[in-house]
């Protein structure tokens, strides 16, 4: 008989995570270890450090198993007395219930932390140091090749093989840099780029994040808030893009010449902390739209990871969820120049009034929605899934008048729904 005893932290609940366990042989540790598992909440560090105790005994050989935590919630999950209603906790709950199915005997226990304390403690460790910790007087006995490949069973067996590969790929591809820039929005591609920065490369990464009226300020302060979690460097630039003519004057290829704008500052301030390389989180379906910018990052030699490891934006969704990362299925962001019809001059004024029509309509609920401005008119786009809520005459007649309080003339809704890049059109 072995006794597990693991514990998982996350300093944000959601925010940068750890899990740490120690097996037991009578009064000896016979393994241990404890890692940083990205941004996740509480019970998903909990979780996960259960899953990977019990894999790491099935490594070993064990038959027999005892594990003690003291979250109460998981334990009393795993015994059938609490329903699993999170369909993220639901996925790992389901793993750990088929490890179970390996041992002769099985039982779990709450126990107070400061009985818990050394799986505590090396999480905290693995929290503090963003390193991962392995040890134990047994170590050389389990085969680490093969408790490597079982902790990243967890991590990738629930997708296919194409992304299991990608995934090698993207962290292969970050190796051969020694330190990076990452121009960071704290947007679904960007976030897991930052995270992956972090495990392969540590403290060599710094987060760039512009400031300024073309940026949603919900935007902006989530991008902080998520640099702060992950526990990042982060370098924040203050710049009015109205002030580049083109942009301004609603130019077809105003997106480069703001990118071309933004990344030689991005790279300049690469070359001053010594960076090998500027990175931003295209993907390949970036390729898909009409995207100016593109050109601007090409010229600059910013490396986008995502896009020469061929990673799709469901690839990043999927892996960000696997990871618990809250940004999984974070609404689409972009500039809120991009509501504006080319032609149309652009002010602070325009801007603001576009981030304060949109602030407004996902406090009512809806989530990817766009307010697309033609001179007067604004045209509101949203998902299908939300038309049917929204459409009702109370909020018809509330949501009209305040976005006309805003200053538009006229108010309208797009019953074509929303689409991305849809001023390209």
């Amino acid at each position: 008989m072995m006794r597990l005893y693991s514990d998982g932290g996350s300093r944000g609940n959601p925010g940068e995570a750890a899990i740490g366990f120690v097996i037991y042989d009578k009064d000896e540790v016979v393994y241990e270890k404890a890692r940083p598992i990205g941004i996740a909440t509480n019970n998903i560090a909990e979780y996960t450090a259960l899953l990977e105790g019990l894999e790491a005994l099935i490594c070993l050989g064990v038959q027999d198993v005892e594990a003690f935590l003291d979250s109460e919630l998981v334990v009393k999950q795993i015994k059938g007395e609490y329903k699993v209603k999170n369909q993220e906790l639901k996925v790992i709950f389901d793993r750990i219930k088929d490890k179970i199915n390996n041992f002769k005997s099985f039982s779990i226990n709450h126990v107070k932390r400061a009985y818990n304390k050394e799986a505590d403690r090396i999480l905290n460790m693995a929290l503090d140091t963003m390193t991962t910790f392995e040890n134990g007087s047994l170590i050389n006995s389990v085969s680490k090749a093969s408790v490597e490949e079982s902790n990243n069973a967890f991590r990738l067996d629930t997708i296919d093989v194409d992304l299991r590969k990608k995934v090698e790929d993207i962290k292969n591809y970050i190796k051969k840099d020694k330190k990076v820039v990452v121009a960071f929005s704290g947007g679904v591609d960007s976030s897991l780029l930052i995270n992956l920065c972090k495990e392969v490369l540590k403290d060599e990464v710094v987060a760039v994040t512009v400031k300024g009226p073309h940026i949603p300020e919900s935007e902006f302060n989530e991008a902080v808030k998520l640099a702060n979690a992950i526990g990042i460097k982060h370098e924040i630039v203050e710049e009015d893009i109205l002030a580049i003519k083109e942009v301004r004057e609603g130019d077809l290829r105003r997106c480069y010449y703001c990118k071309s704008f933004v990344f030689k500052y991005i790279d300049d301030y690469a070359k001053k902390i010594g960076a090998t390389a500027v990175y931003d989180g295209s993907n390949v379906d970036d390729l898909s739209d009409y995207r100016p910018g593109m050109q601007a990052l090409e010229e600059l030699h910013v490396k986008s990871p995502f896009l020469e490891t061929n990673w799709t934006k469901s690839d990043i969704r999927e892996y960000s969820k696997l990871l618990g990362m809250k940004t999984h299925d974070k609404e689409a962001a972009a500039c809120l120049i991009s509501r504006v019809s080319y032609g149309q001059t652009l002010t602070k004024e325009i801007l603001t009034r576009i981030d304060k029509a949109e602030a407004y309509l996902k406090s009512k609920g809806l989530r990817n929605v766009r307010v697309r401005v033609h001179d007067d008119l604004a045209r509101i786009e949203m998902n299908s899934d939300d038309l049917k809520p929204f459409i009702n005459l109370d909020l018809f007649k509330e949501a009209n008048e305040y976005l006309k309080n805003l200053g538009f003339k006229y108010v309208s809704l797009d019953l074509g729904g929303y689409k991305t890049g849809n001023m390209n059109k």
